[in-house]
């Protein structure tokens, strides 16, 4: 069985909808990949391209057929019955320059290396772009459960504030700044459900099942970003080996080589062989008397009599679609180095701001909270405090999930940016060292 690892999605969580009509179908992210990848329309169609050319390629090496011919001389009449005066019989075979159907060969099988490559190219696309969705999927799940955390303490300190107010401790413009804050926590629940609903069209768009209302994602509890264990070099190193588009701009390359020979070998002539059988019905026709059949053969040479107008000219232009093919891959690779070196700069820096979240910001934030609370509680501190600290710790939490999602999806990128998942030794996509 094919297995995925661009994330590593573990303690799956199954949401709880309402009653429909449709039983839910729940696809786990493995389960969704093969279901996107088997027969989808965009992969199908460079396949067959590539199966296309690979063929051409071996049709390029087939001869020429024979051309047979059969002429009645002299025949005064249409049908078949009259015996014509003269009967020929004549075989025309052109047997082209061996290196031209070579190159042509070689021409095709370049290009069919390209489509390969961009079909491979397009899987990943197509695995990256449901690992972002399932990303976006588990981060909207975190907020709603963290939305529902908060709306259940807006409601105790909305009851606690009722008490106060009822014993003159609080005033009742405080009273309404928790409605307002309840109300903004209601607004946000409504944008989050608003939002899961756009992910999961995008999913079943992704998955090319756009009419399957049953089919959902598995949605993970948690997404563990790998670390980076390999340093810069290294991975500019596997991408120069594996990432697909430079690979098929390399193929380009050989292909426009190919077409190169090609052009080179077109002033060279193809041979026409020719063999034919006459024959005289009636003696008295025959060039020579009493003979009533003779044989001819005959060989036929081209001659590029228009070279600086014709060949030469696509000799030129040949050279100049190789030079674009050269330029293309020197400009590929360095905008592919370029691209690594600012994905690799931003994962690190989003990691780094993660982990300072996460151990320092959002603990400190609950702490101050808590204490505010128990401060408030005792009477001690303002209801602006206590809201000021409560906002402090729910945006620290809100930005940990917002970097813990642009981790994920620049650790997705990363690995589109190399061409291959360098977090496993062996399987689809695996790295070539």
């Amino acid at each position: 069985m094919r297995q995925f690892t661009f994330l590593i999605l573990v303690l799956f969580y199954l949401p709880v909808f309402g009653a429909s009509e449709v039983l839910p179908n729940y696809l786990s992210f493995e389960d969704a990949v093969k279901l996107t990848l088997d027969k989808n329309s965009d992969l199908s169609a460079i396949r067959s391209q590539e199966e296309a050319l690979k063929l051409r390629s071996k049709q390029a090496l087939a001869p020429n057929n024979p051309v047979f011919s059969y002429t009645a001389n002299d025949t005064p009449g249409f049908s078949p019955a009259i015996q014509p005066a003269e009967t020929v019989y004549q075989i025309n075979f052109t047997l082209g320059f061996p290196g031209k159907a070579l190159a042509q060969s070689a021409n095709l099988r370049h290009q069919a290396e390209v489509s390969q490559e961009q079909a491979i190219a397009k899987e990943i696309d197509l695995i990256i772009s449901l690992s972002n969705n399932y990303v976006s999927f588990s981060n909207n799940d975190t907020f709603y459960h963290l939305l529902k955390d908060e709306e259940q303490r807006s409601e105790k300190l909305l009851r606690l504030l009722e008490k106060k107010m009822a014993s003159g401790q609080a005033a009742k413009v405080d009273l309404l700044n928790a409605k307002v804050v309840t109300a903004q926590i209601q607004q946000d629940l409504l944008a989050n459900r608003n939002e899961y609903e756009v992910l999961t069209t995008q999913f079943r768009q992704i998955i090319r099942k756009p009419e399957r209302v049953d089919l959902f994602p598995k949605i993970p509890k948690e997404i563990v970003v790998p670390s980076l264990k390999k340093n810069f070099d290294e991975l500019s190193r596997l991408m120069l080996k594996n990432q697909h588009s430079l690979l098929a701009a390399q193929h380009q390359v050989e292909a426009s080589q190919s077409a190169l020979t090609l052009a080179s070998l077109q002033p060279l002539p193809d041979l026409q062989l020719m063999t034919a059988l006459n024959i005289w019905n009636s003696g008295a026709g025959s060039p020579i008397p009493g003979v009533t059949r003779d044989y001819a053969f005959g060989i036929g040479v081209s001659v590029p009599l228009f070279f600086p107008f014709n060949e030469l000219t696509g000799i030129k232009a040949a050279e100049k679609d190789l030079s674009n093919a050269d330029y293309q891959v020197e400009s590929q690779r360095l905008s592919s180095i370029a691209n690594l070196q600012t994905l690799y700069t931003s994962l690190k820096a989003s990691q780094t701001e993660t982990e300072n979240l996460s151990k320092i910001v959002v603990p400190a934030a609950k702490a101050s909270y808590d204490l505010m609370l128990l401060t408030y509680s005792l009477g001690r501190a303002d209801f602006f405090r206590l809201n000021d600290s409560r906002k402090s710790w729910f945006d620290s939490q809100r930005q940990l999930l917002a970097k813990k999602q642009e981790a994920a999806q620049l650790f997705n990128s990363f690995i589109q940016g190399v061409g291959c998942d360098f977090t496993k030794n062996e399987g689809p996509h695996a790295c070539i060292e």
